[in-house]
């Protein structure tokens, strides 16, 4: 009998932790809060959409090579702004959720980035690089980076990101609004095992701004 309990009191907390807690990935310093967690990669020419999902996915412990993310039946696909639906598609065949939204609303982008964020949840962000705040970045093309973080206390006043350009890039800041300015999508990426509560409150988020036009920025 005695054995029994042991063995059971030491089962427990298998059960308990058998969903990952994302949430321990975050980390409050000052008015930042960010996931930590991520390892830098170097993006070969313009493939940054497949780099910046590729260092997401080995955030969540599943290192998936770049490479791999560009192939398709076998061809090489080329970063473009046409390969999010490509990317969700392939990120569902590895087990990820990815709901990318072209939504323009500031005050959904806010909601969505707090909510991931705080659930240890990155985001895949697409950008124009044509109103990038950095003159020497500035040029005619689409950009995939990670949103990663956030600043601000009551209200998010900056965004924490990565880009796929080495470990000097695993920290950047920029204005929530200009972050705002230069969004094509933006969308979190999760495991679809963890899915059925995250999915649900991400949607709930949605539904409030799809029936009304956004705020300005502020």
């Amino acid at each position: 009998m005695s054995i029994f309990i042991v063995l059971l009191v030491i089962s427990i907390p298998l059960f308990v932790n058998a969903q990952p807690d994302y949430a321990r990935n975050v980390v409050r310093r000052g008015d930042e809060v960010y996931l930590r967690g991520f390892r830098p990669q170097m993006q070969k020419g313009g493939t940054c959409s497949f780099y910046s999902t590729s260092m997401i996915l080995d955030y969540y412990g599943q290192y998936v090579p770049a490479k791999r993310l560009r192939r398709k039946n076998g061809s090489i696909q080329e970063s473009n702004a046409k390969t999010s639906a490509f990317m969700s598609q392939k990120l569902e065949t590895l087990g990820f959720i990815y709901i990318y939204n072209p939504q323009k609303s500031f005050d959904l982008f806010c909601d969505t980035i707090k909510y991931a964020i705080d659930n240890g949840i990155p985001l895949r962000w697409e950008c124009s690089m044509k109103f990038s705040p950095i003159p020497k970045e500035r040029r005619n093309s689409t950009h995939a980076r990670i949103i990663l973080g956030y600043k601000g206390k009551n209200l998010i006043t900056h965004i924490i990101y990565a880009d796929s350009w080495g470990a000097t890039a695993l920290h950047k800041v920029m204005t929530i609004n200009q972050a705002h300015k230069m969004t094509v999508l933006y969308g979190p990426i999760f495991p679809k095992k963890d899915s059925q509560d995250i999915l649900a409150h991400f949607q709930e988020l949605r539904e409030p701004y799809c029936s009304r036009p956004s705020k300005a920025a502020p």
